[in-house]
């Protein structure tokens, strides 16, 4: 089974195809997806495809990683779903099992969640 992710990056929204590999997100352009996002980490967070499963893992990053609006814990491996939302800074990912021609909906996070993870 092919997983596919969306990315929107301030007003880019990108996808990736996810099926049996390992993706790097983060500011660095050594990152497989870099992100223009200063409340990102240089390495932020990794992602991969594993017996018809994605698993992510925070890589220790500054200001967390949210799926579904709870923080995972830093360096734990977490299995995520389809449809599941994963902020990353201010960057959403959504996660799409298949293939998808039109991504339309997009869970948009609200101003007080930025205003909560933007450091004082």
């Amino acid at each position: 089974m092919k997983f596919n992710i969306v990315v929107k990056n301030e007003n880019e929204v990108s996808t990736f195809d996810l099926e049996n590999t390992s993706i790097s997100i983060g500011r660095s352009s050594d990152n497989d997806i870099q992100l223009n996002d200063k409340h990102a980490s240089r390495h932020h967070l990794k992602l991969w495809g594993e017996d018809n499963r994605i698993l992510a893992k925070d890589l220790g990053s500054e200001n967390g990683t949210y799926v579904n609006g709870r923080q995972i814990p830093p360096d734990k491996v977490v299995e995520l779903g389809k449809g599941h939302s994963i902020l990353v800074g201010k960057s959403l990912i959504s996660l799409l099992k298949g293939k998808s021609e039109n991504v339309f909906v997009f869970l948009q996070p609200d101003d007080t969640l930025f205003q909560r993870l933007s450091p004082q």
